[in-house]
């Protein structure tokens, strides 16, 4: 598996490669409207046969990439910045801070506050 952070393993096909590609081009736009039809348009393919290589090429799905993605940056901004969690969750890509909570409790197994108190 892959996680946001890094997600090359070996070089491999054009596809694999071009995946890749597309997963820097969703860690470089994650704070953006970003979503599965303009991601897949993007890269040039349907959105089914975009999800199905994709999860092959980087080990999960566009979706929980991006994600993963968000939830990184956040993590970063919430232990070197004052902003506010609602702030974070609008500057990490999210449209409601509740949203951006719930996801990222289930994701790091604690609040974005209770992550910051930790790591602060």
């Amino acid at each position: 598996m892959h996680d946001a952070g890094h997600h090359r393993r070996t070089a491999g096909n054009g596809t694999r490669e071009k995946m890749f590609e597309v997963a820097d081009y969703i860690r470089a736009n994650c704070t953006g409207k970003l979503n599965l039809t303009s991601i897949a348009d993007k890269a040039g393919y349907s959105t089914y046969h975009f999800t199905r290589i994709f999860q092959e090429a980087v080990g999960k799905s566009p979706a929980h990439y991006l994600t993963e993605c968000r939830i990184l940056l956040a993590k970063n901004l919430l232990v070197s910045t004052p902003l506010a969690i609602k702030q974070i969750a609008y500057e990490t890509g999210f449209s409601q801070s509740s949203y951006f909570i719930s996801i990222f409790h289930r994701m790091i197994g604690m609040t974005p506050q209770q992550f910051r108190d930790l790591y602060g």
